[in-house]
């Protein structure tokens, strides 16, 4: 619904006001009379107009006095004039205070109609001023920095925006239409929270956007009158990430099409802002959350005391995420079964036993699961919640591989559909990997390379379960590494690191966001960025681990190229560390040859051809030119089967 605009004709002459009238409702207007200033005055303090026409000399208020008043209570509305011959030079002098233009007495009606809808049309444009509006999206953009601005203070900004834009009396944005409470509110008290939510929701569900006006149904009640709103989802790719709403009150305007369009191009670049801003928030709680599984692994190693190691495994564990239960048991030959199995005290161990055979059995063998239950440690911790109970949980069993002539399992009871528990299971091949590591030791009171490949396999297998269009890549890689080292006559200690180097190459993938490794169509500039960290993360994941040598480095340089356009650090020619330029070949030869998410692979001859055209620019040009010779003799499914089992082991 479209309100006419509304006009004030002031004038103590009827005949005056009479014909202003008939005038102006032909021209589509809706016309309200004012017999004297006095009267002009009083209707301006409870209504609005888009016009005022107002003679200069009439008995209480004049029309510059009235002038004045609409200057400063109401921007929006446009003052006409009327004068006779002996107030020009005055009615020019309130041009210049803000009157919008003057006729004279007499005055023709064709001219009265143009010059009213002159204003009008001066009107429209002064009240959804595009240049105004652009001006505010071009200051939000320009300023939008997610490194120095947190998210709260962005979305303060945007509500900020929209409503100068807007010419609004209040604007509120929600980060969840779901939420009862708006993220950010400026200006008037029109709505309480629970009203603001109501219509976040409905422009959520309304695609095309929301324009509630004056008079449509329902009306919005306020304590300043009726409320016209406009509103639209702040959705991207079909994502509902908020709303944006807007309200006039104290402006008869309605909004209209156009203002929704221009509305769209905030929603737009909010959405990609928001969006941004979580991913970094994700990439930072990812970041995080392996910062504190390295400094948590390290403390599995801390003792060779089994009962030690334990209690730091389950205990350490407890810290890091929300379980109900959590058991540990290990068997090998020659050696005692062991056990250990950490509970809410609320849950009875008595019918966990039947669940923890079912799982640990089949891996260590019914005689040495009943041995380890038998001389198991039992321990319990304080409630730190609603228990789920047995009912409510869901299992995750994890075999624990081999140390020496060990066997084990680990198992983990979460509550069913708990979020952070769900967001931290992904962390859990590694943390058991790192705790059968640490008990194999404490329980053989022996180190070496068994424990070294069981972190490396937990490590590996993390990375290639995020990415099921990448899930043998580190794999094929590392078959090709080993060829080029034969081919090249590396020695085998330089040959063993290219292997583990290439296994891991990728793991600082496990801190990138799923939604960007497995997005089917192009990454936006900020998604490629966060994909540029992962060398970094991944160096910065192996760093600490002192056995890996050289390889935290060669992880980090594998992405670099050899005219320096490479990231994260742009080294060029023989300043990349040898083993990454190695690396760097042969991770482009397997994302050329296999199909991934966004595109099908372009095949062998496609890959050496890119090869040779990048030798010297992406690569360095004698080991792209080896490479090409080691294809020349066998072809990369014949490498795979060639060094699979080495692959493997």
């Amino acid at each position: 619904m479209i309100e006419a605009p509304r006009v004030l004709v002031a004038d103590d002459d009827a005949a005056v006001r009479q014909v202003c009238r008939a005038a102006l409702e032909m021209s589509g207007c809706e016309v309200v009379e004012a017999a004297d200033g006095t009267r002009a005055a009083s209707m301006l303090e409870s209504t609005c107009f888009s016009l005022i026409l107002t003679d200069v000399m009439m008995p209480g208020e004049n029309g510059l006095q009235i002038l004045e008043q609409v200057s400063s209570t109401h921007p929006d509305t446009l003052v006409i004039l009327i004068t006779g011959y002996g107030s020009i030079e005055m009615a020019k002098k309130a041009i210049i205070k803000g009157a919008f233009d003057f006729i004279t007495k007499p005055f023709r009606i064709d001219e009265l109609v143009a010059t009213a809808e002159r204003a009008l049309e001066v009107r429209r444009h002064m009240v959804t001023d595009l240049r105004m509006e652009l001006s505010e999206l071009h200051d939000l953009t320009s300023a939008s920095d997610i490194t120095s601005e947190d998210l709260p203070s962005y979305v303060n900004r945007l509500c900020r925006a929209i409503f100068r834009s807007f010419r609004a009396d209040a604007a509120a944005v929600f980060l969840d239409p779901a939420k009862d409470r708006p993220a950010a509110v400026v200006g008037e008290s029109l709505f309480d929270d629970r009203s603001w939510a109501s219509l976040a929701r409905l422009a959520s569900s309304t695609r095309d956007g929301l324009l509630m006006e004056r008079g449509a149904q329902p009306i919005l009640y306020t304590d300043q009158g009726t409320a016209a709103v406009m509103g639209l989802s702040l959705r991207r790719q079909d994502r509902d990430l908020g709303a944006c709403l807007v309200a006039r009150v104290s402006s008869c305007d309605p909004f209209t099409e156009r203002d929704l369009k221009l509305l769209k191009l905030f929603q737009a670049h909010a959405a990609n802002q928001i969006t941004n801003y979580q991913l970094t928030e994700d990439l930072k709680r990812a970041a995080g959350e392996l910062e504190r599984v390295n400094l948590l692994t390290s403390t599995f190693s801390s003792s060779l005391d089994t009962t030690s190691v334990l209690e730091a495994v389950g205990q350490g564990m407890r810290d890091f995420m929300p379980f109900e239960v959590l058991g540990v048991f290990l068997a090998g030959q020659g050696v005692p079964s062991l056990g250990y199995v950490l509970a809410d005290e609320r849950i009875p161990f008595g019918p966990l036993k039947d669940i923890f055979s079912r799982n640990v059995s089949p891996v260590t063998g019914r005689e040495e699961f009943e041995e380890a239950w038998k001389t198991a440690a039992f321990e319990t911790f304080g409630p730190t919640g609603p228990s789920a109970g047995l009912e409510g949980i869901e299992w995750k069993s994890y075999t624990l591989g081999e140390q020496g002539t060990l066997r084990g399992v680990l198992l983990a009871g979460m509550p069913s559909g708990l979020e952070e528990a769900l967001r931290l299971q992904r962390y859990l091949p590694i943390l058991a990997g790192a705790a059968v590591a640490a008990l194999g030791n404490a329980h053989m009171h022996q180190t070496g390379e068994r424990n070294y490949i069981q972190t490396i396999s937990a490590l590996a297998g993390a990375v290639d379960a995020k990415d099921p269009y990448t899930n043998n890549h580190s794999r094929n890689v590392t078959a090709y590494v080993l060829a080029m080292a034969d081919y090249l006559g590396l020695p085998d200690d330089e040959r063993e690191e290219l292997r583990h180097a290439a296994l891991l190459h990728d793991i600082g993938k496990i801190g990138v966001p799923e939604a960007i490794l497995n997005k089917p169509g192009s990454l936006t500039e900020e998604e490629y960025g966060i994909i540029c960290t992962h060398p970094d993360i991944g160096c910065r994941i192996l760093s600490p681990v002192t056995a890996l040598a050289e390889i935290p480095t060669t992880v980090r340089h594998h992405h670099e190229r050899f005219d320096g356009r490479g990231y994260p650090d742009k080294l060029a020619g023989e300043a990349i560390p040898y083993h990454a330029r190695i690396l760097a070949v042969a991770d482009v030869l397997d994302a050329m040859t296999t199909d991934r998410i966004y595109r099908p692979a372009p095949g062998l001859e496609y890959a050496i051809s890119e090869l040779r055209s990048n030798a010297g620019s992406q690569f360095d040009p004698s080991l792209a030119y080896a490479f090409i010779d080691v294809l020349s003799q066998r072809n990369p499914e014949q490498l795979r089967q060639e060094y699979g089992s080495e692959v493997s082991r």
